[in-house]
């Protein structure tokens, strides 16, 4: 805070997350730290359920927005996939649309 280097963080290990790869989770690790209050005490596990509650709405939007997209990639015109096995040298399969 008064712009001076902090020695006392550790950075834990690497959480490996299934999805969300594009923003890296890990634990801060605070040694000999000095820690205040802020608020009324008692009410920090209340205003982390509240917390909780306007994430678990942003993950769904989220969700919604990552269906979205996949459903318009699916739409696409074809423009060249092919399914199934490569075909053969000389041999042309033919599209089931």
């Amino acid at each position: 805070v008064d712009g001076k280097e902090v020695d006392n963080v550790r950075i834990g290990k690497l959480e490996h997350k299934i999805g969300h790869n594009g923003s890296p989770t890990c634990s801060l690790i605070y040694e000999d730290s000095v820690g205040k209050l802020i608020g009324r005490r008692g009410e920090g596990f209340e205003l982390m359920l509240v917390l909780m509650n306007f994430a678990r709405v942003a993950v769904g939007f989220e969700g919604l927005g990552i269906m979205e997209a996949a459903t318009r990639l699916a739409r696409r015109p074809r423009s060249g996939r092919t399914r199934g096995r490569r075909p053969r040298r000389g041999r042309r399969f033919r599209s089931a649309a």
